[in-house]
Order: C-alpha cells, then structure tokens, then sequence
C-alpha cells in the first residue's frame, strides 16, 4: 500500500516529543515505520513535508531520506507544481479546510496515495470524501 505521511509523524519520532505529543507516539510512529519495511509499504513524502521538517526538527531532506533508507522504507517523494497549489486552494475552499492541509491532501491525491497517514486526523475530517485519512496506530 502506498501511503502520504504527514510531516508530524516523522517529527513525532524525530523530535520525542513536539506540541503535546507523547512518548506513546513516538512509539506508535516508529512501529509505524517498521510495519511500512516489513510489509514493502511505500510511504509518501512532499517537498511541503520536508520543508515542515527542516523547520520544526531541523532535519535536511537528505537525513530524513537516509534515515528511513536505513530502516528499510520505501520512499516515494511528491513535488508541489503551480497546478497543485491551485488543486490547494479549491480543496482549502471547498472544504473550508487550512491551506496547508489542503495541500498535503492535493499531494496525496496527486500521488494516488490511498490514504493520508497523520496524527492530525481532526484537521483533515473535512476530506475524508476524497481520501481516506489515520492515525499511523490505525493504519497498523
């Protein structure tokens, strides 16, 4: 299964602890990975994740790849065009939905994920019409 993994998953593990997060998802994020290696899932990234990343945890493009190489998970990255970013506003205006979340669901679309992998979920309940949406436990 393919699947589009929102920026704070990776910090969720990255970071321990971000805004309110617990030890419990930080474990919950990392036994979401091993399940993404053992069962050939390939996980989904955007440059937007990436830029999210590097401002919350600090982390290159390149050490978030690397890291995940090491584990063993398939990677996939997804780069946001002008196309895109209109995509984003109409979800953001259809669904009175955050521009931001708007497109990270417009790159999961754009990917053919099948599902949008957060620890957001009642950020995206908006979109649960175009995509499926879980936390990464759920998705275990």
């Amino acid at each position: 299964m393919k699947c589009y993994v929102d920026s704070n998953v990776l910090l969720s593990y990255f970071k321990r602890e971000l805004g309110g997060l617990t030890q419990a998802q930080m474990i919950r994020a990392e036994e979401f990975l091993v399940n993404c290696s053992k069962n050939s899932h390939k996980i989904v990234l955007s440059d937007l994740a990436f830029f999210e990343i590097k401002k919350k945890g600090y982390l290159e493009q390149h050490e978030v790849e690397e890291f995940l190489e090491s584990l063993g998970v398939k990677c996939l990255l997804v780069r946001t065009t002008n196309k895109d970013i209109r995509k984003a506003r109409q979800i953001s205006n259809e669904a009175n939905l955050h521009y931001s979340d708007a497109r990270h669901t417009q790159l999961a679309l754009k990917s053919r994920s099948k599902a949008i992998v957060t620890w957001n979920i009642k950020d995206f309940k908006k979109v649960r019409g175009l995509i499926t949406v879980m936390t990464p436990e759920q998705f275990i």
